[in-house]
Formats: C-alpha cells, sequence, structure tokens
C-alpha cells in the first residue's frame, strides 16, 4: 500500500524550507526573481539551520535513505551537488557539477 514505504523509512528527521532572505535583485520586493536560501529544521520546528544561501535555482533536493538529503543547486554560472546529514545539519560536502554557459 502507498502507506507502507514511509511507515519503514521511519519517523520525519527533518524539514525542508526554501525562502527568499532579502531582496537580492533591487526592486524593492521579496519575490520569485530574487536569490533562495536553503535551511533545514527539525519536525518539532527547533533548531533550523541555513545550508545554502544565495541561490539562483534549486533543481531537486530528495533525502538519500535516512541519514541524508542532497540538494542539486544553481548558483551563477555553476551547478552543484550537495549533501547534507540529517543528525545536525553538517556539510558532508558540496561541489561542482558543471559549469554553465552564460546566458545571452
Amino acid at each position: 500500500e502507498p502507506g507502507d514505504t514511509l511507515a519503514r523509512q521511519g519517523p520525519t528527521r527533518a524539514i525542508y524550507i526554501e525562502y527568499v532572505g532579502k531582496d537580492s535583485n533591487g526592486d524593492n520586493r521579496l519575490s520569485g526573481a530574487d536569490l533562495v536560501d536553503v535551511a533545514l529544521v527539525k519536525p518539532d520546528g527547533r533548531g533550523m539551520v541555513v545550508v545554502l544561501k544565495d541561490v539562483d535555482n534549486v533543481v531537486s533536493h530528495d533525502y538519500a535513505g535516512y541519514a541524508d538529503i542532497t540538494v542539486i543547486y544553481q548558483r551563477g554560472d555553476t551547478l552543484r551537488h550537495a549533501k547534507y546529514a540529517l543528525d545536525g545539519f553538517k556539510v558532508l560536502f558540496d561541489q561542482e557539477l558543471a559549469s554553465l554557459p552564460a546566458a545571452r
């Protein structure tokens, strides 16, 4: 049944949040046109940790098993892959995947 897979994975370990924290493009409003920050927080709402700041675009994020979360994101002209431990939200790695061509 659909809920069986989630039940076997155990309780929620973290909540993933993307938010606009500042007016990065100078248009005097917070919107989807601004850079985003990424945070992880415990399920009870405590212990929020900002793991990424000033990201152009989050391409994907996925829980890599019960212990980690991976985030693929763009910052400037670089595509990056980061992995964070769900225990303490420490960065396990953050590496460049590719250099993207400049927009015309």
